[in-house]
């Protein structure tokens, strides 16, 4: 059985390929893998149902981290959260590097 960090990334890259971006659209606050509103399904395509509807997915998605395999939902909805906030952070990290280029400024001495 593959670990939830497994299924969480599989899952990801499922939204990756159909809905480019979702990560920005998820409010991880309110992120709850158990609620058919709050998962990260949910809060793409409106609800749970929905978003296995429109993804094709088969058995409930519990190999791609889109449902429980027990009860571990808990452990999800923290490597849900985790995994996102780590995309949000590398996002805010590149869009600040490309926005302040590094340079060295050199200061000139007054009256020069």
């Amino acid at each position: 059985m593959a670990t939830v960090e497994e299924r969480v990334a599989r899952g990801a890259a499922r939204l990756d390929e159909a809905a480019p971006g979702w990560h920005e659209n998820i409010n991880v606050q309110t992120l709850n893998i158990a609620s058919g509103s709050n998962c990260a399904l949910g809060q793409t395509y409106g609800t749970y149902a929905q978003g296995i509807n429109v993804l094709g997915i088969q058995g409930g998605g519990s190999d791609l981290g889109f449902n429980a395999q027990g009860g571990e939902f808990n452990a999800l909805t923290a490597e849900w959260r985790r995994l996102i906030e780590s995309r949000l952070e590398a996002q805010v990290q590149a869009w600040a590097e490309e926005a302040i280029p590094y340079r060295t400024f050199r200061r000139q001495p007054v009256g020069v």
